[in-house]
């Protein structure tokens, strides 16, 4: 029988995935279900109801069904956390009508997370905090070793990172500047319906999840629960991208990355921690040859030592090196597949193999594909209604500024000329002359030199080439 998470190893977790941070605001993405009925549960016992304790919030997004949506406010009442149900609405612009049964699943959660995204923003949450676990954790990596992604991609979900900007071809494109911690990647779901049960949590399973016909993540929690050795050939959804074959061969691979364990499932379990740590290892190392082996060079490139290159010898090192600094030179959205090439594995070694490296930021699309999709991506963006909003509440200001730049502005260090174009609508001029109308935000020249140094082009020296970070400009 699993034991339930105990309260310490939890507060472990919670260590890592929340940094210490003054007035954290957190969100529970709460559905009513087991893992995130646990997860509230939990984060209630951390934090309990009184002035000293951080902000917390539960959020609900169109769940399937209204008992689970009414579970879920429950749940979050009887824990004492404020909650909050919002709805999709289908039909209204950018959202879509109501997909049919056989293709509601991927839009469907776009459409949540656009939702989910959008209602932490409006109340500035800084942490968004999912359900996922280690069994969701196992379901990624096969599938990614499935679809041909090397061994550290297959290391599957951070269990702390910032997300950046959905597909840049969706009408339901997002983009989030909070941070999203999951705090049960290293707990199997067997051990969060234990929680349940030990603590009397009421939740509500969604049907769904168990229909292996649905999606591909379906058939393989259903194979990885009754044939965990994938020797049994199952139909897969008429959706699916891959054939059984390649899953089987994935968790082959798996199966062979920790031979010594005797259960089946526990060998997988254990083989995606090993690739956890190998891909922690591999980040780390990552940074520090940022920090290292960068040289002065011009505005909007990065140079890197072609003698300190010559030095790291390992594919998977000189790779990820790759990635991270694509990652910040691409034009495309911050955090999307396009932003890292796809991650084409001959792309990105045709990069590894060159001896000196010399990026430089690309200028994004004269037609920028993420434009009107609720992210300022375009190089010049009025912020007139936004600098106003700010001015009157006293609170600081932060703007997605092309694609991966978050730039904070402290409302109260703002001049007063400057404020009173906004607040008192007069043509006070902004560098521009008294006609000006408007407070503009435009660049005049390409960003500052990508590096781990502090050179983003910020004033203050905040910008970092940080392992899954936005870069962060402050204007004090």
């Amino acid at each position: 029988m699993p034991s339930p998470i105990r309260l310490v190893e939890f507060t472990t977790a919670l260590a890592r995935c929340i940094p210490v941070t003054p007035n954290p605001r957190i969100a529970i993405a709460n559905s009513g279900g087991p893992d995130s009925t646990c997860l509230l549960f939990l984060l209630s016992q951390v934090f309990p109801p009184r002035p000293s304790s951080p902000f917390m919030s539960s959020i609900t997004s169109n769940r399937p069904s209204s008992v689970m949506a009414d579970v879920a406010a429950t749940n979050a009442r009887l824990f004492g956390i404020p909650h909050h149900a919002e709805s999709i609405p289908w039909g209204s612009p950018p959202f879509p009508p109501l997909p049919a049964a056989g293709s509601i699943e991927r839009t469907a959660r776009d459409a949540r997370y656009n939702i989910l995204f959008h209602s932490i923003k409006c109340a500035r949450i800084s942490f968004l905090s999912l359900g996922h676990h280690a069994d969701d954790q196992l379901e990624t990596a096969i599938m990614r070793i499935a679809c041909g992604s090397s061994l550290i991609g297959a290391a599957g979900m951070r269990p702390l990172r910032r997300w950046g900007m959905g597909s840049p071809h969706s009408p339901l494109a997002w983009s989030l500047v909070s941070s999203i911690s999951l705090l049960f990647l290293t707990s199997s779901q067997d051990r969060i319906l234990a929680t349940c049960i030990a603590h009397q949590l009421h939740h509500i399973n969604d049907p769904t999840n168990s229909q292996p016909h649905i999606t591909l993540r379906n058939t393989i929690r259903h194979c990885l629960h009754h044939d965990p050795s994938f020797s049994h050939t199952v139909p897969l959804p008429p959706t699916a991208s891959l054939c059984f074959p390649k899953i089987k061969q994935a968790a082959s691979t798996l199966h062979s990355i920790a031979p010594n364990v005797t259960n089946e499932k526990d060998r997988l379990f254990t083989a995606v921690v090993n690739l956890r740590t190998a891909a922690r290892n591999v980040d780390h190392k990552v940074t520090s040859h940022l920090a290292n082996y960068t040289l002065p060079s011009p505005i909007g490139t990065l140079l890197l030592s072609s003698f300190d290159l010559l030095i790291v010898t390992d594919p998977r090192l000189r790779s990820a090196l790759v990635l991270r600094v694509m990652r910040y030179v691409s034009f495309h959205p911050w955090g999307s597949l396009s932003a890292d090439a796809h991650r084409r594995q001959s792309s990105i070694r045709r990069i590894a193999i060159v001896s000196a490296w010399l990026a430089s930021r690309t200028p994004p699309f004269l037609k920028n594909p993420q434009q009107g999709a609720g992210s300022p991506t375009r190089l010049v963006i009025d912020l007139t209604k936004q600098l106003r909003d700010a001015i009157s509440s006293c609170d600081p200001l932060e703007i997605l500024y092309d694609c991966r730049f978050l730039l904070r502005i402290n409302s109260l260090q703002i001049p007063t000329h400057v404020k009173s174009v906004p607040v008192q609508s007069r043509p006070v001029g902004v560098d521009q002359g008294p006609s000006v109308h408007t407070i503009l935000l435009a660049q005049s020249r390409p960003p500052a030199r990508i590096s781990s140094q502090p050179s983003l082009g910020s004033p203050t020296g905040q910008g970092t080439c940080g392992r899954d970070e936005i870069p962060v400009m402050d204007f004090d």
